[in-house]
């Protein structure tokens, strides 16, 4: 309700469930605090409890009551909060966002094919066009992708994302706030991808995933050991940290990828 020393509302999230008598009641108490006619907004204000929502005083004490809504869960909608919050991104993500994501995902069957290739679509275009080049928000994105990424669907896209992804964080993993602890996050959690559904593979090889992993810290690693680029020994450590939290939680699996490797 209104607060007039602080000149806004508050939402009211949890429904209160009052029977008329109280509603009564409750107006009538406060007939000797209200001017004439202001006796309908406080059976508003119980009203506005009893449905969930929100009550607006104006100046001029005009009354609005707007219900408290589920967020939306189209792709449309998806796709406003998304580029809403990739224009000044924060860590961790908001609330609004998530609570966007989580009604998307919920709605979407994530077998659905042609939702996951419109859904994969949209985040090449806001990646293509607001953060390709702006290191500053490759861990924003990248704690974007992840909530996502069981609605991506395929190993196919998510290879691709890899790819698209990899060579950009290296350069700025060191230099860009939370860029390596998100990173590190996203790794651990496509190592432990498992494709479902239509299409999926049956394949007991290595996870094609953690094979790039350990392929690429072999790459660094040599590198690092020339001892002359501070941001490659530290993207050596961040990578080791990866591989050895994957091989603490999957042994098994683990070993495979190193068969292939040596």
């Amino acid at each position: 309700m209104f607060n007039e020393t602080e000149g806004c509302y508050h939402r009211i999230q949890t429904p209160c469930h009052l029977p008329l008598p109280t509603l009564a009641s409750f107006a009538g108490s406060n007939k000797k605090k209200l001017q004439d006619g202001d006796t309908c907004v406080c059976i508003l204000a119980a009203l506005t409890c009893i449905i969930g929502g929100r009550l607006i005083l104006g100046p001029q004490c005009h009354v609005v009551v707007q219900p408290l809504t589920a967020a939306s869960s189209s792709l449309k909608d998806l796709s406003k909060a998304i580029n809403t919050f990739i224009q000044s991104p924060r860590l961790p993500l908001p609330d609004e966002l998530n609570e966007v994501i989580t009604a998307y995902l919920e709605k979407h069957d994530r077998n659905d094919e042609s939702s996951s290739e419109r859904l994969n679509n949209e985040l090449i275009s806001v990646y293509q066009k607001c953060v390709v080049n702006r290191p500053d928000k490759y861990a924003a994105f990248l704690a974007l992708l992840r909530p996502l990424r069981p609605a991506i669907r395929t190993s196919a896209r998510l290879v691709q994302w890899w790819d698209r992804l990899i060579e950009p964080i290296l350069e700025y993993m060191s230099q860009e706030r939370g860029l390596a602890k998100e990173a590190l996050a996203n790794v651990l959690d496509l190592v432990s991808f498992e494709e479902e559904g239509p299409g999926a593979s049956d394949s007991q090889g290595p996870n094609v995933f953690a094979d790039r992993l350990l392929r690429r810290w072999m790459q660094v690693l040599e590198l690092a050991e020339l001892g002359d680029n501070p941001s490659t020994e530290f993207n050596e450590r961040v990578i080791r940290e990866g591989i050895t939290r994957f091989g603490k939680k999957d042994p098994k699996a683990s070993a495979t990828v190193c068969k292939c490797c040596w």
